[in-house]
């Protein structure tokens, strides 16, 4: 396993489960019995289910090959961030019930952060925050994409914008994006989005449910809010180049047996050998394959091909 594919591991596994899944990966499986020093990272790796056993008398441990490790380990960081953005609208919920019974006492203590009731105040808001920004106005989309998608902010603030594949998927979502991406946004994919959410340097805004949303400047909280995004952002694929056909025309059966083969850990050669076809033939289709999904590496295929449903 090379050290790009474990530095991509970094924040998901600890030092010692990234180098031993890597020596699983590269050792193609070990005997339980010289694990038993390497126990903690073990156990990580079995939570996770990076890991397999092969019983017998001398039993081997096994890992799962590389995409399918991202692919869950994506999985519980996206569960985890769902998670937290529940807990931190159920927060705020119990939180507006205590400024009813209390509205003197947190008057001041709440300035900073304020219920938007409808779809109006927050779209005002903002504009008015996007109009603000001087160096940086970075979104989830949910709000309308041609709010989000605003040109005329200055070319001196950062603008990047995390999307869904199906904002792609829809032409006029698509045109969209190659227009604000020509004036210097910067955007990715992600599915499964949380919450939509806009954020400056001075505030954020994140929708709660229905038409309402929280506007925010306590500078905690936006700073919080900042890195969930920088986190996301970080998870995020890089969307494909606009000037080329949308990468959503489904893959051919033999494409997606040799998917499913490569996710199962199997090489190029064992998988023309399980097609019988030739080396050659299986690395074509790999080749249109990164094409079609925009894909720079084997790695971004596999992750893009799981998200998809076609492994």
């Amino acid at each position: 396993m090379s050290a790009g594919m474990i530095s991509m591991l970094v924040d998901l596994l600890s030092d010692d489960g990234r180098h031993l899944y890597a020596d699983l990966v590269g050792a193609g499986g070990r005997p339980l019995d010289e694990l038993r020093e390497r126990s903690a990272a073990l156990q990580e790796l079995i939570v996770h289910g990076l890991v397999w056993e092969l019983p017998g008398p001398s039993p081997r441990v096994f890992a799962v090959s590389p995409v399918v490790a991202m692919r869950r380990l994506l999985n519980q960081e996206q569960r985890q961030v769902a998670r937290a953005q529940r807990r931190l609208a159920e927060r705020y919920a119990e939180l507006e019930l205590l400024e009813q019974h209390y509205p003197t006492e947190l008057a001041e203590q709440t300035a900073n952060i304020r219920v938007l009731p409808d779809a109006e105040a927050v779209m005002t808001a903002a504009h008015d925050l996007m109009t603000a920004a001087r160096r940086q106005c970075h979104g989830v989309y949910g709000y309308p994409l041609g709010l989000l998608a605003r040109t005329d902010v200055p070319a001196s603030v950062s603008q990047r914008r995390l999307i869904s594949p199906a904002h792609l998927e829809d032409a006029e979502s698509r045109e969209t994006v190659e227009i604000a991406a020509a004036g210097g946004m910067a955007f990715a994919v992600l599915p499964d989005l949380p919450s939509p959410m806009l954020v400056t340097e001075s505030a954020a805004l994140v929708r709660l449910t229905g038409d309402a949303s929280l506007l925010i400047r306590d500078e905690g909280l936006r700073d919080s809010l900042d890195r969930l995004f920088d986190l996301l952002w970080r998870r995020a694929l890089p969307v494909p180049d606009a000037a080329g056909p949308l990468p959503m025309e489904a893959p051919s059966a033999a494409q997606q047996q040799i998917l499913r083969l490569a996710a199962a850990g199997l090489k190029d050669e064992a998988i023309a050998r399980s097609l019988g076809r030739s080396v050659r033939w299986v690395r074509r289709h790999f080749e249109l394959l990164e094409e079609m999904l925009g894909a720079t590496n084997r790695m971004t295929l596999g992750i893009t091909a799981a998200r998809r449903g076609w492994v």
